[in-house]
């Protein structure tokens, strides 16, 4: 049976969130032509929106269950990561220790679609290790970041952030602390997870991780 008490008390745990964050934009429209320059469809926008995505799709699922979510991470000091700042800050996502560089790109994916039918995906990204001085950052306000954590999720999407020193360094903080770390791996290099309470990864990933198929 489930310990209903146990919901109530999500809303004081504090979740520390760090991995690579992204944009999902969707460009919707129409087709009912096609285009006399070449043999592509012509879509006439009806709607543009934008979401949260990559380790910021974590933050609303954790958020969705009521829990407290401190951020940790770079964006670039552009449009899309002025975005994410204040669509964290809609939700009351703590933002102190999320930190904006003019030499970074802030990750986006622009899909085009019409009538529920994917046309095309545009990725703005650049996958680079973390800038210079972000592991200094990290290490001279780890006790200000971890203070009052619950658990660590370290949300990796292959895209540079989670890297094996900040990988490392974030997991055997929350060790010491022993607070939980829960990883969404991605990629075949799992020694840099190494000491996590648990990695989550699906059928696929974890096929291209033992070299076998697991659906047969």
């Amino acid at each position: 049976m489930m310990n209903i008490q146990k919901l109530y008390e999500i809303k004081n745990v504090n979740v520390l969130v760090y991995g690579d964050f992204m944009i999902d934009k969707y460009i919707n429209g129409n087709v009912n032509r096609i285009s006399p320059e070449a043999p592509v469809p012509v879509i006439e926008i009806v709607e543009k929106k934008s979401k949260l995505g990559g380790a910021g799709n974590v933050i609303n699922n954790i958020i969705a269950l009521g829990a407290n979510v401190r951020v940790l991470g770079y964006i670039g000091d552009d449009a899309d990561g002025n975005f994410l700042l204040k669509s964290f800050n809609k939700t009351q996502v703590e933002t102190t220790y999320m930190k904006k560089y003019k030499e970074i790109q802030t990750i986006s994916k622009t899909r085009i679609v019409s009538k529920n039918q994917q046309f095309l995906r545009l990725d703005e990204e650049r996958m680079e290790e973390p800038p210079k001085d972000y592991y200094e950052f990290l290490k001279e306000n780890k006790n200000k970041i971890f203070q009052s954590i619950s658990s660590l999720v370290i949300s990796d999407y292959k895209k540079g952030a989670v890297n094996k020193k900040i990988s490392q360094f974030l997991i055997r903080e929350a060790n010491q602390r022993n607070i939980p770390i829960i990883v969404d791996p991605k990629g075949t290099d799992y020694s840099k997870y190494n000491g996590a309470t648990v990695c989550t990864p699906n059928v696929k990933e974890m096929s291209l991780v033992i070299g076998k198929d697991l659906k047969k």
